[in-house]
């Protein structure tokens, strides 16, 4: 008897993106099935039986860095420009003077607010013969910047903001013994997978299987019984004794 572990893994994609990189988002539902019929008749063919022992069910997703950038108009604000100093007469007619004296000054600048990222977690979910499988990229902290006056010559404020969420993560489990009955009897097991929110460049469900490999045999041929060897030397004796005696009459 001998234990082996095979992975059968469903890479799946959507639209027409190249072989190496694809998309998948919370508009897709695929579903699918692990064929296991070319592996039981692999190992037939060579002589074996299939016990499967263990199953596990994998899920990996990636989300890439969206570094995506909006720039948009949101309203004017007014700011201090800087003090303002002038001149004026003081003083009386007999005895004119110049006294000098300042101001602020402000001034209504546009106010721009850049975005960068999706603000979205990226989470998918898989099941299979009753396992449930769910991934989550990590979400990292949204800031923005104090508005400041940028670009003297044209003076605007520009608020940023920044929320992106992206990464490899993965998920497994282990099937029940039912789930592994079913699976045997079916030789397939059916999976369905969908994204709940954001974008997966890559997603791939995977089944590995443990199990083992039991040799068939050829039956070996059943012995007759001394009772049966006896009755038929029996019957021969009884039909020579005939044949003798009507020789002799």
């Amino acid at each position: 008897m001998l234990k082996k572990l095979i992975t059968i893994a469903a890479l799946l994609i959507s639209g027409t993106a190249s072989a190496a990189t694809f998309t998948m988002s919370e508009t897709d539902r695929p579903s699918g099935r692990f064929d296991l019929a070319s592996l039981y008749a692999s190992e037939l063919g060579a002589g074996y039986n299939i016990d499967i022992q263990s199953a596990t069910l994998s899920l990996y997703g990636f989300s890439e860095r969206l570094d995506s950038y909006s720039r948009r108009l949101t309203g004017t604000r007014t700011i201090y420009a800087g003090t303002q100093y002038y001149s004026y007469s003081c003083g009386s007619r007999l005895f004119p003077r110049t006294c000098t004296d300042s101001r602020p000054v402000y001034r209504t600048v546009p106010v721009y607010a850049v975005t960068r990222g999706d603000f979205q977690v990226d989470r998918a979910r898989a099941s299979a013969g009753g396992t449930n499988l769910s991934i989550s990229t990590y979400q990292p902290a949204t800031y923005s910047t104090t508005p400041s006056v940028v670009n003297t010559g044209t003076q605007s404020i520009t608020t940023t903001s920044t929320g992106n969420s992206f990464g490899a993560e993965s998920d497994s489990g282990s099937l029940s013994a039912y789930a592994l009955s079913l699976m045997a009897s079916n030789q397939a097991l059916d999976y369905s997978l969908s994204v709940l929110s954001g974008t997966f460049q890559t997603l791939r469900v995977s089944l590995a299987l443990t199990y083992n490999r039991v040799a068939i045999t050829a039956p070996s041929p059943v012995p007759l019984p001394a009772s049966a060897l006896l009755l038929g030397g029996a019957l021969a004796g009884l039909g020579f004794a005939k044949r003798r005696k009507k020789q002799t009459a």
